[in-house]
């Protein structure tokens, strides 16, 4: 058997709530790692775990007993939807295996893809390997579709672009203007030797009848989300009856339908292997039984993974707040996080527990427990501001850091190599970013390739590299720039280890967990999303069913974030994207109202009385 310790035991600090630490799973739990690992029993498997149920737990589990089963860790495979939740599963399997054991590989679809297109190059030889295809990045491959269409205006072009990467999702054939579009795209990307994310799948397909049997074991996180496309990459590496698939996720947090995600299901997974084998786990280790029962009221008998029992009997808070306006709201919302935080007066924070309900919270939380989650980013400035002025630390999410952008990176190292250089020698100063991206010959074009080359093109059109230029002409000299990411890279660290709240989008916060959350904004038009009535456009009418039954689950994820708080707001009138809106509450309130204890702000008369006169 593998050398494997501790087995199925999760360290501190994961993720997704789980089983207190060094308590074995739960029978059915068990029964769901174990399924389809016995001889003659290698059928495809899917279980159907609600939120808290303990999917990465689940997972890295059975990869776990299959290496202690003596499973070779190069044929299993497990699969995620983010490099993060990827990265945690290698750390999690490593802890659990005895130190320089070989590691399964755990990636995403496209990290997959993409290693393994250029282990197909290095296999040709070096010539096709130094020809090894640049990767755009979403914005990068937005702006060469552009300059791949010309005579497109702005907004055509953004719709042109929507609309064919939900035809590649959804595996369809475009129309006539939109697949003239992709092709001159497709021939501006094989003339500079660029890929965009899609043609990491579409590689992947096409190389799948090579690589079938390459894999025992596949494991599915999150298998709701696979979009057609991916669900069909995922096909071609298995056999025909699906054996070796291991697909876990919860179909009622299927939320992805705007990047041609169909929300995967048991059903859905028997058309493509009547033999799947389905499992549900009906147990919750993170939420109070109330907040589940209030989040599955909101799905109103449409739930797929059935009734979730809590582990633990948590008391709960639930609130709905009615503010008059965007800017009381936001107040509410500050006030209420002091609260949760409690006081450091020790005589005002045992006041605050001893007014708190029966399983109310009493001001004992931290920071990092309370989110704030939001359906729009135009959201999240005030309410920041209100938690910032309030004294509550909090943070919001700004844009990726350009030093870790792959090309950056690489570009970086390279200046920094040469700037040491210059330093050490006396050497002429090294030129700015721009000079050296353009220069050639001896000025910098063996530091960094010529203008010309593909992957220069692809940095200069990244935002990364804007970000980069920007930082080096505030600064002025290279000795000034690296002093100056040396101070930003280590306030990213502090940043990263601080205690803050969070504010966040639902579709961000999916995977994550608090004991308090926030749902501002629940207003017709915000939640569910309805851009005309937002945008002031001619209307053309209510979103249709699939779109509403979408942002229903969304709120469901963002009501099964919470532990033990659930504090829901809306506003009559709000401030959004410069205009003043008035949209009604809501219509998933009607459910959730009667599981919240509800406030609002009353109108104070002030009387102001005078002696009367004696004259």
């Amino acid at each position: 058997s593998r050398p494997v310790r501790a087995a199925m035991t999760p360290p501190a600090g994961e993720r997704e709530a789980q089983p207190p630490q060094g308590i074995a799973p739960s029978p059915e739990q068990l029964a769901a790692l174990r399924a389809g690992t016995e001889p003659g029993d290698a059928g495809p498997v899917f279980v159907a775990a609600g939120p808290g149920a303990g999917k990465t737990r689940i997972l890295v589990g059975r990869l776990e007993y299959l290496l202690a089963r003596g499973e070779d860790p190069q044929r299993l495979l497990a699969l995620t939807f983010t490099r993060r939740a990827a990265g945690e599963m290698r750390q999690r399997v490593a802890a659990a295996l005895v130190p320089g054991a070989s590691l399964p590989a755990c990636d995403t679809l496209h990290g997959l893809a993409w290693r393994l297109l250029h282990e197909a190059q290095e296999n040709a030889g070096e010539e096709r390997a130094a020809d090894a295809p640049v990767l755009l990045s979403e914005d990068a491959a937005l702006r060469a579709f552009s300059t791949a269409n010309p005579g497109l205006s702005r907004a055509r072009t953004r719709e042109l672009w929507e609309a064919l990467a939900l035809a590649r999702e959804r595996d369809q054939t475009p129309e006539r203007e939109l697949a003239e579009a992709s092709a001159r795209y497709a021939a501006h990307k094989t003339a500079r030797g660029l890929l965009d994310y899609g043609d990491l799948i579409a590689w992947l397909l096409a190389r799948a009848p090579a690589l079938r049997g390459r894999w025992r074991h596949i494991l599915v996180d999150e298998a709701q989300d696979l979009s057609p496309v991916q669900l069909a990459a995922v096909r071609a590496l298995l056999p025909e009856d699906g054996s070796g698939f291991f697909g876990i996720g919860d179909p009622d947090q299927a939320i992805y339908g705007f990047r041609g995600a169909t929300g995967q299901s048991a059903e859905s997974l028997r058309r493509s292997w009547p033999t799947l084998r389905v499992l549900r786990l009906g147990q919750s280790f993170r939420a109070s039984q109330r907040v589940l029962d209030t989040a599955r009221a909101l799905l109103e008998g449409r739930g797929r993974c059935g009734p979730l029992a809590a582990a633990r009997p948590l008391g709960a808070e639930l609130r709905l707040f009615s503010a008059p306006d965007g800017r009381a709201e936001a107040r509410w919302v500050a006030q209420r996080a002091q609260a949760l935080l409690g006081s450091t007066a020790h005589s005002l924070l045992d006041a605050a527990r001893a007014k708190a309900a029966p399983g109310e919270l009493d001001g004992s939380l931290a920071p990092g427990d309370i989110a704030v989650l939001v359906r729009l980013k135009a959201q999240i400035p005030p309410l920041a501001a209100a938690l910032e002025a309030a004294g509550v630390p909090c943070a919001a999410p700004a844009a990726e850091e350009f030093w870790r952008d792959e090309q950056c990176g690489r570009f970086l190292a390279a200046a920094e190599g040469r700037w040491r250089l210059s330093r050490e020698t006396g050497a002429a100063p090294l030129p700015s970013p721009q000079a050296l991206m353009a220069a050639t010959g001896p000025g910098g074009g063996d530091l960094w390739p010529d203008s010309g080359n593909s992957e220069a093109e692809a940095l200069r059109e990244s935002p990364a590299w804007r970000d980069l230029c920007r930082l080096w002409n505030d600064c002025g000299t290279w000795d000034a720039f690296f002093d100056r990411l040396a101070w930003l890279h280590e306030a990213e660290l502090v940043t990263a280890r601080a205690e803050r709240v969070r504010i966040l989008t639902i579709h961000a916060s999916k995977g994550l967990e608090f004991q308090a959350v926030f749902l501002p904004g629940l207003e017709n038009g915000l939640l569910p999303l309805h851009r005309d009535l937002l945008f002031g456009n001619a209307t053309t009418g209510a979103p249709d069913a699939a779109h509403l039954e979408e942002e229903r689950r969304l709120l469901y994820v963002g009501l099964t974030r919470a532990a033990r708080g659930v504090f829901a707001s809306f506003a009559a009138g709000r401030t959004l994207y410069g205009r003043d809106l008035r949209l009604a509450p809501s219509p998933f309130l009607e459910t959730i109202r009667a599981f919240c204890r509800q406030s609002a702000l009353t109108r104070h008369v002030r009387r102001n009385e005078e002696p009367l006169s004696l004259l």
